[in-house]
């Protein structure tokens, strides 16, 4: 408290941001952790408990109505699913900006890591929710208390989905950042902000339907 006291007046700030985004902005960029972010935001809906993983009524047609063995289509789901947002963005730039692959890759490397925040937090909410779950079923079964779950995970629900939409949040403010760290190279046109606005939506839904 001396020290703050001893401060010139507004030396000492407190400045908020999207959680996630501090991570990025201390990084160098570099097309592998650029594409681990990319996968990260991918293989959620399919990792365990979630929408395509074994289990869960969507896998089990699916294995049910092809006829393959479990373990092979899950890995082929699971690396489909960890490329396909890397694969989204190459082919946006490419189809929806027009650019070439070089610089398609260039911009990914950058833009790769607006996805971070996302990736984060969705995976926070994601295992909270399993957190919860595990502890809800030990009560249950010990009886230790006396809980309204129903009440309790409305609450929780809203909380995930918080968590997931800040996410969302602080990956676009995070593409916004980063989008003007570079104008001539980074410089977006409305087709290319549309296409990832519609990505990051679709990745929005999938998470909200994993953890509700």
């Amino acid at each position: 408290m001396q020290c703050h006291k001893n401060c010139p007046y507004g030396s000492v700030k407190l400045n908020l941001q999207f959680p996630g985004t501090g991570i990025v902005a201390a990084a160098t960029p570099s097309l592998a952790v650029a594409l681990t972010s990319a996968a990260l935001v991918g293989i959620l809906p399919v990792e365990s408990g979630a929408l395509l993983a074994p289990g869960n009524y969507f896998f089990n047609e699916i294995v049910n109505d092809l006829g393959i063995n479990v373990i092979p289509l899950y890995t082929a789901i699971f690396l489909f699913a960890a490329m396909l947002p890397s694969l989204l963005l190459l082919l946006m730039e490419r189809f929806l900006g027009g650019h070439n692959l070089k610089k398609s890759v260039y911009r990914l490397t950058r833009f790769g890591y607006s996805l971070l925040p996302f990736a984060l937090l969705g995976h926070i909410a994601f295992y909270g929710k399993k957190t919860i779950s595990w502890i809800e079923a030990i009560v249950s079964q010990t009886g230790v208390t006396q809980i309204d779950f129903f009440s309790a995970n409305l609450v929780f629900y809203g909380i995930y989905a918080i968590v997931i939409l800040l996410g969302a949040a602080g990956t676009i403010h995070t593409f916004i950042r980063i989008h003007r760290s570079d104008p001539p190279a980074l410089a977006t046109g409305r087709k290319l902000m549309v296409g990832y606005t519609a990505v990051i939506g679709f990745y929005t839904i999938l998470y909200l339907l994993a953890v509700l």
